[in-house]
Protein backbone atom coordinates (compact mmCIF):
# COMPACT_ATOMS: atom_id res chain seq x y z
CA UNK A 1 0.00 0.00 0.00
CA UNK A 2 1.31 3.53 -0.73
CA UNK A 3 1.54 5.20 2.71
CA UNK A 4 1.53 8.94 3.32
CA UNK A 5 4.96 10.32 4.18
CA UNK A 6 5.46 11.08 7.86
CA UNK A 7 7.82 13.32 9.82
CA UNK A 8 9.08 10.78 12.38
CA UNK A 9 12.70 11.51 13.33
CA UNK A 10 13.46 8.81 15.93
CA UNK A 11 11.91 5.54 14.76
CA UNK A 12 11.41 2.61 17.14
CA UNK A 13 13.41 -0.55 16.65
CA UNK A 14 12.68 -2.81 13.70
CA UNK A 15 12.01 -6.48 14.42
CA UNK A 16 11.33 -8.28 17.66
CA UNK A 17 9.37 -11.40 18.55
CA UNK A 18 5.99 -10.01 17.45
CA UNK A 19 7.14 -8.07 14.36
CA UNK A 20 5.69 -10.48 11.80
CA UNK A 21 2.66 -11.58 13.83
CA UNK A 22 1.69 -7.94 14.37
CA UNK A 23 1.88 -7.32 10.62
CA UNK A 24 -0.24 -10.41 9.96
CA UNK A 25 -2.79 -9.20 12.50
CA UNK A 26 -2.96 -5.77 10.89
CA UNK A 27 -3.55 -7.11 7.37
CA UNK A 28 -6.02 -9.64 8.72
CA UNK A 29 -8.17 -6.68 9.80
CA UNK A 30 -8.15 -5.07 6.32
CA UNK A 31 -11.02 -5.61 3.90
CA UNK A 32 -10.09 -7.65 0.78
CA UNK A 33 -10.81 -4.84 -1.68
CA UNK A 34 -8.70 -2.54 -3.83
CA UNK A 35 -9.51 0.29 -1.42
CA UNK A 36 -8.26 -1.86 1.43
CA UNK A 37 -5.05 -2.73 -0.43
CA UNK A 38 -4.32 0.89 -1.36
CA UNK A 39 -5.59 2.65 1.75
CA UNK A 40 -8.06 4.80 -0.16
CA UNK A 41 -5.91 5.43 -3.25
CA UNK A 42 -7.82 3.16 -5.63
CA UNK A 43 -7.54 5.72 -8.42
CA UNK A 44 -3.78 5.11 -8.61
CA UNK A 45 -4.13 1.60 -10.07
CA UNK A 46 -3.99 2.59 -13.75
CA UNK A 47 -1.07 5.01 -13.29
CA UNK A 48 0.78 2.48 -11.14
CA UNK A 49 0.40 -0.53 -13.42
CA UNK A 50 0.91 1.30 -16.72
CA UNK A 51 4.24 2.59 -15.39
CA UNK A 52 5.27 -0.94 -14.37
CA UNK A 53 4.41 -2.37 -17.80
CA UNK A 54 6.45 0.36 -19.48
CA UNK A 55 9.33 -0.15 -17.05
CA UNK A 56 9.91 -3.78 -18.01
CA UNK A 57 8.76 -3.72 -21.65
CA UNK A 58 12.19 -3.29 -23.25
CA UNK A 59 13.47 -6.33 -21.36
CA UNK A 60 10.51 -8.51 -22.32
CA UNK A 61 9.68 -7.49 -25.88
CA UNK A 62 12.40 -5.07 -26.98
CA UNK A 63 16.13 -4.95 -27.64
CA UNK A 64 17.04 -5.80 -24.04
CA UNK A 65 14.76 -8.82 -23.72
CA UNK A 66 16.23 -11.30 -21.30
CA UNK A 67 16.53 -14.26 -23.66
CA UNK A 68 19.33 -14.63 -26.18
CA UNK A 69 20.30 -11.83 -28.57
CA UNK A 70 17.46 -9.49 -27.67
CA UNK A 71 14.67 -11.82 -28.78
CA UNK A 72 11.51 -11.76 -26.73
CA UNK A 73 10.86 -14.24 -23.94
CA UNK A 74 9.76 -17.65 -25.16
CA UNK A 75 6.25 -18.65 -23.97
CA UNK A 76 5.13 -19.80 -21.53
CA UNK A 77 6.45 -16.77 -19.67
CA UNK A 78 6.07 -17.02 -15.92
CA UNK A 79 6.03 -14.16 -13.43
CA UNK A 80 5.60 -14.07 -9.68
CA UNK A 81 3.83 -11.43 -7.58
CA UNK A 82 5.02 -11.15 -3.98
CA UNK A 83 2.59 -10.23 -1.19
CA UNK A 84 0.01 -9.93 -3.93
CA UNK A 85 -2.96 -8.95 -1.77
CA UNK A 86 -6.08 -9.66 -3.81
CA UNK A 87 -4.12 -9.72 -7.08
CA UNK A 88 -4.37 -6.08 -8.16
CA UNK A 89 -0.84 -5.88 -9.58
CA UNK A 90 -1.14 -9.31 -11.15
CA UNK A 91 -4.41 -8.47 -12.90
CA UNK A 92 -3.46 -5.05 -14.22
CA UNK A 93 0.26 -5.58 -14.81
CA UNK A 94 1.79 -9.07 -14.71
CA UNK A 95 -1.01 -10.88 -16.55
CA UNK A 96 -0.77 -8.30 -19.33
CA UNK A 97 2.85 -9.32 -19.86
CA UNK A 98 3.22 -12.94 -18.72
CA UNK A 99 1.37 -16.08 -19.74
CA UNK A 100 1.21 -17.46 -16.21
CA UNK A 101 1.81 -16.13 -12.70
CA UNK A 102 2.24 -17.39 -9.16
CA UNK A 103 0.82 -15.33 -6.30
CA UNK A 104 2.40 -15.22 -2.85
CA UNK A 105 0.38 -13.72 0.02
CA UNK A 106 0.30 -14.54 3.74
CA UNK A 107 -3.30 -13.37 4.38
CA UNK A 108 -5.60 -16.27 3.40
CA UNK A 109 -8.70 -14.17 2.77
CA UNK A 110 -6.81 -12.05 0.21
CA UNK A 111 -5.86 -15.13 -1.79
CA UNK A 112 -9.43 -16.44 -1.57
CA UNK A 113 -10.78 -13.13 -2.88
CA UNK A 114 -8.24 -13.13 -5.71
CA UNK A 115 -9.19 -16.66 -6.72
CA UNK A 116 -12.95 -16.50 -6.23
CA UNK A 117 -13.79 -13.02 -7.48
CA UNK A 118 -11.22 -10.30 -8.16
CA UNK A 119 -9.20 -11.99 -10.91
CA UNK A 120 -12.28 -13.38 -12.63
CA UNK A 121 -11.41 -15.65 -15.56
CA UNK A 122 -7.77 -14.58 -15.23
CA UNK A 123 -7.55 -16.78 -12.13
CA UNK A 124 -7.18 -19.69 -14.55
CA UNK A 125 -3.77 -18.29 -15.51
CA UNK A 126 -2.48 -18.47 -11.94
CA UNK A 127 -0.45 -21.63 -11.45
CA UNK A 128 -0.01 -21.33 -7.70
CA UNK A 129 -1.68 -19.43 -4.87
CA UNK A 130 0.98 -19.60 -2.15
CA UNK A 131 -0.12 -18.68 1.43
CA UNK A 132 3.22 -17.65 2.96
CA UNK A 133 5.00 -14.57 4.24
CA UNK A 134 8.13 -13.45 2.41
CA UNK A 135 10.27 -14.01 5.50
CA UNK A 136 9.76 -17.77 5.07
CA UNK A 137 8.94 -18.20 1.38
CA UNK A 138 11.44 -20.21 -0.71
CA UNK A 139 10.93 -19.96 -4.50
CA UNK A 140 11.26 -23.08 -6.61
CA UNK A 141 14.69 -23.03 -8.19
CA UNK A 142 14.89 -21.81 -11.79
CA UNK A 143 11.13 -21.23 -12.16
CA UNK A 144 10.58 -17.52 -12.92
CA UNK A 145 11.25 -15.07 -15.75
CA UNK A 146 10.40 -12.18 -13.41
CA UNK A 147 9.93 -11.90 -9.66
CA UNK A 148 8.10 -8.67 -8.79
CA UNK A 149 8.02 -7.17 -5.28
CA UNK A 150 5.86 -4.08 -4.73
CA UNK A 151 5.05 -2.22 -1.50
CA UNK A 152 5.95 -5.15 0.72
CA UNK A 153 9.67 -5.09 1.52
CA UNK A 154 9.06 -2.74 4.43
CA UNK A 155 7.63 -5.67 6.36
CA UNK A 156 11.01 -7.45 6.31
CA UNK A 157 13.82 -6.79 8.77
CA UNK A 158 17.19 -5.99 7.19
CA UNK A 159 18.52 -9.52 7.66
CA UNK A 160 15.37 -11.13 6.28
CA UNK A 161 15.37 -8.63 3.39
CA UNK A 162 18.84 -9.78 2.30
CA UNK A 163 18.10 -13.48 2.84
CA UNK A 164 14.85 -13.19 0.91
CA UNK A 165 16.51 -11.78 -2.22
CA UNK A 166 19.26 -14.36 -2.02
CA UNK A 167 16.52 -16.98 -2.25
CA UNK A 168 14.82 -15.07 -5.07
CA UNK A 169 17.99 -15.22 -7.18
CA UNK A 170 17.81 -18.98 -7.05
CA UNK A 171 14.21 -18.88 -8.22
CA UNK A 172 15.05 -17.20 -11.55
CA UNK A 173 15.31 -18.83 -14.95
CA UNK A 174 18.53 -18.18 -16.89
CA UNK A 175 18.77 -14.39 -17.26
CA UNK A 176 15.59 -13.93 -15.24
CA UNK A 177 14.94 -10.57 -13.58
CA UNK A 178 13.82 -9.21 -10.23
CA UNK A 179 11.71 -6.05 -10.22
CA UNK A 180 11.03 -3.84 -7.21
CA UNK A 181 8.68 -0.91 -6.67
CA UNK A 182 8.96 0.17 -3.08
CA UNK A 183 8.19 3.03 -0.73
CA UNK A 184 11.28 5.10 0.06
CA UNK A 185 11.81 8.01 2.42
CA UNK A 186 13.59 11.12 1.24
CA UNK A 187 16.01 10.65 4.12
CA UNK A 188 16.19 8.59 7.29
CA UNK A 189 14.31 5.49 8.36
CA UNK A 190 10.65 5.58 9.41
CA UNK A 191 8.95 2.77 11.33
CA UNK A 192 5.19 2.22 11.51
CA UNK A 193 4.34 0.26 14.65
CA UNK A 194 0.70 -0.16 13.59
CA UNK A 195 1.41 -2.49 10.65
CA UNK A 196 5.01 -3.46 11.58
CA UNK A 197 6.71 -1.88 8.60
CA UNK A 198 9.82 0.17 7.96
CA UNK A 199 10.32 2.68 5.15
CA UNK A 200 13.95 3.03 4.15
CA UNK A 201 15.79 5.68 2.12
CA UNK A 202 17.05 4.69 -1.36
CA UNK A 203 20.68 4.53 -0.18
CA UNK A 204 19.86 1.91 2.47
CA UNK A 205 17.71 -0.09 0.05
CA UNK A 206 20.59 -0.17 -2.44
CA UNK A 207 22.98 -1.27 0.29
CA UNK A 208 20.70 -4.20 1.13
CA UNK A 209 20.30 -5.11 -2.54
CA UNK A 210 24.08 -5.21 -2.88
CA UNK A 211 24.42 -7.43 0.20
CA UNK A 212 21.96 -9.82 -1.41
CA UNK A 213 24.16 -10.05 -4.50
CA UNK A 214 21.93 -8.06 -6.86
CA UNK A 215 23.10 -5.75 -9.63
CA UNK A 216 20.88 -2.82 -10.63
CA UNK A 217 20.38 -2.76 -14.41
CA UNK A 218 17.64 -0.11 -14.54
CA UNK A 219 16.33 2.53 -12.16
CA UNK A 220 13.43 4.99 -12.37
CA UNK A 221 10.86 6.76 -10.18
CA UNK A 222 7.09 6.36 -10.36
CA UNK A 223 5.50 9.51 -11.79
CA UNK A 224 1.99 10.88 -11.44
CA UNK A 225 1.37 10.06 -7.77
CA UNK A 226 0.21 12.69 -5.23
CA UNK A 227 3.02 14.65 -3.60
CA UNK A 228 1.72 13.63 -0.15
CA UNK A 229 2.93 10.08 -0.77
CA UNK A 230 6.43 8.72 -0.43
CA UNK A 231 8.48 8.66 -3.62
CA UNK A 232 8.42 5.26 -5.34
CA UNK A 233 11.71 4.23 -6.94
CA UNK A 234 11.61 1.29 -9.35
CA UNK A 235 14.57 -1.05 -9.77
CA UNK A 236 15.36 -3.99 -12.00
CA UNK A 237 18.08 -6.49 -11.06
CA UNK A 238 20.14 -9.41 -12.20
CA UNK A 239 22.40 -11.49 -9.98
CA UNK A 240 25.66 -9.58 -9.58
CA UNK A 241 28.85 -10.90 -11.26
CA UNK A 242 30.63 -13.34 -8.97
CA UNK A 243 27.36 -14.01 -7.13
CA UNK A 244 26.11 -17.30 -8.60
CA UNK A 245 22.68 -18.48 -7.52
CA UNK A 246 23.09 -21.39 -5.15
CA UNK A 247 20.60 -24.23 -5.41
CA UNK A 248 18.22 -24.44 -2.48
CA UNK A 249 19.89 -27.62 -1.18
CA UNK A 250 23.45 -26.36 -1.51
CA UNK A 251 23.53 -24.59 1.83
CA UNK A 252 22.59 -27.84 3.51
CA UNK A 253 25.20 -29.83 1.59
CA UNK A 254 28.31 -27.66 1.68
CA UNK A 255 29.99 -30.09 4.06
CA UNK A 256 31.08 -33.52 2.83
CA UNK A 257 28.57 -36.26 3.44
CA UNK A 258 28.80 -40.05 3.62
CA UNK A 259 26.96 -42.22 1.14
CA UNK A 260 25.18 -45.39 2.22
CA UNK A 261 28.33 -47.37 1.39
CA UNK A 262 30.37 -45.25 3.77
CA UNK A 263 32.34 -43.60 0.95
CA UNK A 264 32.65 -39.84 1.18
CA UNK A 265 30.56 -38.21 -1.58
CA UNK A 266 30.95 -34.71 -2.97
CA UNK A 267 28.27 -32.10 -2.37
CA UNK A 268 26.71 -30.52 -5.45
CA UNK A 269 26.43 -26.84 -6.25
CA UNK A 270 23.97 -25.68 -8.93
CA UNK A 271 23.74 -22.35 -10.70
CA UNK A 272 20.22 -21.38 -11.69
CA UNK A 273 21.52 -18.65 -13.99
CA UNK A 274 22.87 -21.32 -16.35
CA UNK A 275 19.78 -23.43 -16.64
CA UNK A 276 20.04 -25.68 -13.59
CA UNK A 277 23.30 -27.06 -14.97
CA UNK A 278 26.24 -27.66 -12.70
CA UNK A 279 29.56 -28.75 -14.07
CA UNK A 280 32.44 -31.17 -13.37
CA UNK A 281 35.68 -29.79 -11.98
CA UNK A 282 39.02 -31.19 -10.88
CA UNK A 283 39.29 -34.02 -8.37
CA UNK A 284 40.97 -31.78 -5.82
CA UNK A 285 37.92 -29.51 -5.62
CA UNK A 286 35.49 -30.63 -2.92
CA UNK A 287 32.52 -29.05 -4.68
CA UNK A 288 31.35 -31.03 -7.69
CA UNK A 289 29.45 -29.20 -10.41
CA UNK A 290 27.69 -31.91 -12.36
CA UNK A 291 24.94 -32.43 -14.90
CA UNK A 292 24.21 -35.20 -17.39
CA UNK A 293 22.00 -32.86 -19.39
CA UNK A 294 24.41 -29.99 -20.07
CA UNK A 295 23.70 -28.48 -23.46
CA UNK A 296 25.34 -25.96 -25.72
CA UNK A 297 22.77 -23.34 -24.69
CA UNK A 298 23.97 -23.49 -21.11
CA UNK A 299 27.50 -22.73 -22.21
CA UNK A 300 26.34 -19.90 -24.49
CA UNK A 301 24.39 -18.22 -21.71
CA UNK A 302 27.18 -18.63 -19.20
CA UNK A 303 29.71 -17.25 -21.64
CA UNK A 304 27.56 -14.30 -22.71
CA UNK A 305 26.24 -13.26 -19.33
CA UNK A 306 28.77 -14.69 -16.88
CA UNK A 307 32.26 -15.06 -18.34
CA UNK A 308 33.38 -16.86 -15.20
CA UNK A 309 32.02 -18.36 -12.00
CA UNK A 310 33.63 -18.65 -8.58
CA UNK A 311 33.57 -21.97 -6.78
CA UNK A 312 32.37 -21.28 -3.21
CA UNK A 313 34.37 -24.22 -1.90
CA UNK A 314 37.87 -23.91 -3.31
CA UNK A 315 37.62 -20.17 -4.11
CA UNK A 316 38.97 -20.67 -7.64
CA UNK A 317 37.47 -19.19 -10.78
CA UNK A 318 36.17 -21.40 -13.57
CA UNK A 319 35.53 -20.45 -17.19
CA UNK A 320 33.15 -22.10 -19.68
CA UNK A 321 34.15 -24.74 -22.18
CA UNK A 322 32.28 -26.88 -24.68
CA UNK A 323 28.83 -28.29 -23.87
CA UNK A 324 28.56 -26.33 -20.68
CA UNK A 325 31.54 -27.88 -18.96
CA UNK A 326 33.64 -25.70 -16.69
CA UNK A 327 37.33 -26.08 -15.98
CA UNK A 328 40.22 -24.16 -14.54
CA UNK A 329 43.51 -23.72 -16.31
CA UNK A 330 45.59 -26.18 -14.28
CA UNK A 331 43.09 -29.07 -14.22
CA UNK A 332 42.17 -31.21 -17.26
CA UNK A 333 38.58 -31.08 -18.45
CA UNK A 334 36.40 -33.86 -17.04
CA UNK A 335 33.66 -34.92 -19.46
CA UNK A 336 30.19 -35.98 -18.35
Amino acid sequence: MPPIASKSSSPPAVGGPSWYSDAAGYWGSIEPTVQGMLGGFEELTDIDCEASVAFIDEYVNGCKASRCNGSQLVPPRLGKALACGIGRVSKHFLLKVFDRVDLVEQTPKFLEQAKAEYLGDEANRVDRFIPEGLQEFVPQEGRYDLIWAQWVLGHLTDDDFVAFFQRCKRGLKPNGLIGVKENATRNGVEVDTVDSSVTRPPALLKELFTKAGLKIIKEDVQKGFPSSLYPFPLWKFRAAPGQPGVCHAALQRQARSKSSSGVMSRPTFSISQVGHASFPVGADCTTRWESKSSMEAHYAQLHAERPSVDCPDCQQTFTPDRKGSVRRSNVPLLDD
